[in-house]
């Protein structure tokens, strides 16, 4: 209440805080962080995350059944290959087998 009565003063009289000094006290400049020096869950945070969330997606639109294999399995390997596959640093072979794999299993 008692800030609605200030800006409503504020605003009847503004040339009343026209001459106010604002704080020359400014924030710390931001710094780079390099990603090796982070705690272990900021560097997955980092790194992993976002391919694992689109990992995870993908596994819930498809739900992967593949025979004699338990579910739970079936998700791990299909996750698995989604990584492999997903991730800038992996080996060619992978992320070719992973394309092949996931353009099949989307048709």
């Amino acid at each position: 209440m008692e800030k609605k009565v200030k800006m409503c003063e504020c605003c009847r009289l503004p040339e009343k805080y026209a001459d106010i000094r604002l704080p020359k006290k400014l924030p710390p400049p931001r710094q780079a962080m390099e990603i090796s020096k982070l705690p272990i869950l900021g560097f997955l945070e980092q790194t992993v995350a976002d391919a694992l969330i689109r990992g995870l997606s993908a596994l819930g639109n498809f739900k992967p059944k593949y025979p004699f294999m338990r579910p739970s399995r079936a998700a791990a390997l299909y996750l698995a290959l989604y990584l492999k596959g997903s991730l800038p640093f992996s080996f060619t072979y992978f992320h070719t087998l992973s394309i092949l794999i996931f353009t099949r299993s989307n048709l």
